[in-house]
């Protein structure tokens, strides 16, 4: 016999302080300054604001929400509906029960050992003691000021954004664009488009920021235009950046394009190398790198923890893998298809490129992966990635993608993976249509 799962589909309060999640926890076995070993919280369920107060014993738990009541009501001009908590002796004392039947609050007590039902006041009983912890092993202070770090607590998880703010904003964009006569694309919840005959319109909505894509100028305008009628908004211009990544722009040569120089310029000065010598090609190739080559003695290791080694290889890989694309080995290849289909529907919702309706074509210079993805091919070898396969054959039996062989030193993606002479690495670089894009014009 086992317990039947709780229902987790609980209706959430329409208003301020219409419901109050609440519950003491303590004993702890350190006092507090000023003699606390309780903590009693209360919590808004429609903006999971929260209100902490120390208590000495569990009786002051009718004062402490009296003090409570006094303070929201008071700020915010609202009445307190419900309240929500466990059947504590603390809660069901007849001077508590009468102060809630002559405010009209309605006092809502979950069923005796399902805390699943207070859940709220249980996960925050949960959080603030985390984070006391974390406070006070970071601060050495005496543990008579856990106190202090829970009220500090208290605030910090004010001040966090909730998921219920940013979903509200979501879905009030995604309603008053759609009454302009904007779809939102199927397979991507943040680009919504308009098509009008030759008109073509595309919105981008990256949290509060937007990005207006269109061949046709007064039409962009008019977007603008209703966009200011629904929301204060102000106009920056043209986009320059993208989750730190310039945008180029060549008009007279009708170019567009991604360069991180920026961030390469900024990672160059953090371990001043801006001065040094500019190379063809990102290492020398015939370097061979072993383990021999790291610190053996004391004196070399203490030498080396001055040197950002790690710090600067993170920096230029945040960099590689911010615009480089995905390389399809045997694994990496069910992946590749996978992203492959979802751009396939994704252009295809876009309406704007009608070859996009054949096979995409994927490239794998291993020619293992290459005949288990068309073939049924079983090997004790590989029966652990079997699964990855099974997919990718679904996904070319329905003509999605095609998977191709090329030569390994056709493979244009070697310049991202491996060390490459100079001529090899700048054929490759240009055939996937990396160029070198000058700036600072």
């Amino acid at each position: 016999m086992t317990k039947q799962p709780f229902n987790k589909d609980n209706e959430r309060a329409n208003d301020l302080i219409e419901i109050i999640h609440t519950d003491v926890c303590g004993p702890f076995s350190h006092e507090a300054r000023g003699g606390y070993r309780y903590f009693i919280a209360f919590t808004d369920d429609f903006s999971r604001y929260g209100y902490v107060y120390l208590i000495r014993h569990k009786s002051e738990a009718f004062e402490k929400f009296k003090e409570f009541q006094n303070e929201v009501q008071n700020q915010l001009d609202r009445m307190i509906k419900f309240l929500r908590s466990d059947h504590g002796g603390e809660y069901l004392s007849q001077g508590f029960d009468s102060h809630l039947r002559e405010f009209g609050i309605i006092s809502q007590l979950t069923p005796p050992y399902t805390p699943q039902m207070n859940g709220v006041s249980e996960r925050r009983n949960r959080t603030l003691p985390d984070m006391v912890r974390s406070m006070m092993c970071r601060s050495t202070l005496p543990v008579s000021f856990w106190g202090h770090a829970l009220e500090t607590a208290a605030h910090i998880l004010n001040k966090v954004p909730t998921k219920l703010a940013s979903r509200s904003w979501s879905l009030h964009f995604d309603e008053r664009i759609k009454e302009f006569g904007s779809a939102k694309s199927g397979f991507e919840p943040c680009v919504y488009t308009k098509f009008s005959g030759s008109i073509v319109t595309f919105l981008v909505l990256y949290v509060d920021d937007i990005l207006l894509i269109g061949n046709d100028m007064p039409t962009l305008q008019s977007v603008k235009a209703w966009l200011s009628k629904c929301f204060q908004m102000k106009d920056l211009g043209e986009a320059a950046y993208i989750h730190g990544i310039k945008i180029y722009r060549n008009r007279t040569r009708r170019l567009i394009g991604l360069s991180q120089s920026t961030y390469i310029d900024q990672i160059l000065k953090r371990f001043r190398m801006d001065e040094s010598k500019k190379g063809f090609i990102p290492m020398q190739h015939g370097i061979v790198l072993s383990k021999a080559q790291c610190p053996i003695s004391s004196q070399d290791k203490d030498i080396m923890k001055s040197v950002p080694y790690a710090f600067a290889i993170g920096s230029i890989m945040y960099a590689m893998l911010c615009t480089r694309p995905d390389v399809a080995y045997p694994i990496a290849a069910s992946d590749a298809a996978k992203e492959a289909v979802w751009l396939k529907n994704f252009i295809t919702d876009l309406r704007v490129v009608a070859s996009i309706s054949r096979p995409v074509d994927i490239y794998c210079d291993n020619s293992g992966a290459v005949a288990q993805a068309k073939e049924p091919r079983e090997h004790h070898m590989s029966r652990h990635v079997l699964r990855k396969f099974h997919l990718i054959r679904e996904i070319i039996g329905r003509g999605d993608v095609r998977i191709c062989k090329n030569p390994t030193d056709e493979n244009v993606a070697d310049p991202l993976t491996k060390l490459l002479a100079r001529v090899k690495h700048e054929v490759h670089a240009n055939s996937i249509g990396m160029q070198y894009l000058d700036t600072s014009r």
